[in-house]
């Protein structure tokens, strides 16, 4: 049996090596197309997923009436009132008075929700930089003063920690806007799926 499958196809590139060589090229190039549309599709499929598009990235800042400001990056899904925000990380904490304060960044934490919480009017806030560090900054209930929310900066945090800002949370003096997304990045979506029929005709050109 093995015989009659190798013999014909030898015969045949003696009798025709161009052909045979012609036919092994053709193969290649379906094989290599059929990868990159294959990576194509996958590319586009990940870009559009529902993970990909959910997680927005957010600039916050917050200013205490004293003049010193904390801002930094969030990272979370918009809800549907286009309001809340849940946050998953917080990246690039600064204080304004000393840039040296190193805030750690990674998973946000919240005091007073099960999730960490922030919204663009300012009604609900639970979030915080993580405590593993030597600074850290909350904003969440409760309220030194009576609105419910706080706005505090501690340095070593725990039950020894020195406070170095804390007061009545005011929404007015806080800021959360979207990351805008390059336009380009809007584009790599739709060409990925425009590219995948290119690719298609020429593998079988």
């Amino acid at each position: 049996m093995r015989c009659r499958v190798v013999l014909p196809f030898a015969h045949a590139m003696l009798l025709d090596p161009q052909r045979s060589y012609g036919m092994r090229t053709l193969q290649v190039r379906r094989i290599r197309g059929a990868i990159v549309e294959l990576w194509i599709i996958l590319g586009t499929v990940i870009f559009w997923s529902p993970a990909h598009s959910a997680t927005t990235q957010f600039h916050y800042s917050y200013s205490w009436t004293s003049g010193n400001s904390i801002s930094g990056l969030l990272e979370g899904a918009l809800q549907a009132d286009n309001d809340w925000v849940l946050v998953t990380a917080i990246h690039s904490s600064a204080y304004s008075v000393d840039a040296s304060m190193e805030f750690p960044s990674g998973p946000a934490t919240s005091p007073a929700a099960p999730s960490a919480i922030a919204s663009i009017s300012g009604q609900m806030m639970s979030l915080g930089t993580p405590t593993d560090g030597d600074f850290a900054w909350v904003i969440s209930r409760p309220s030194c003063c009576g609105n419910g929310i706080m706005a505090a900066l501690v340095k070593d945090p725990g039950p020894d920690g020195v406070v170095v800002e804390h007061e009545d949370f005011s929404a007015a003096r806080w800021s959360l806007t979207a990351v805008p997304v390059p336009a380009a990045a809007w584009l790599f979506g739709p060409a990925m799926s425009l590219l995948a029929p290119w690719v298609r005709r020429r593998t079988r050109a």
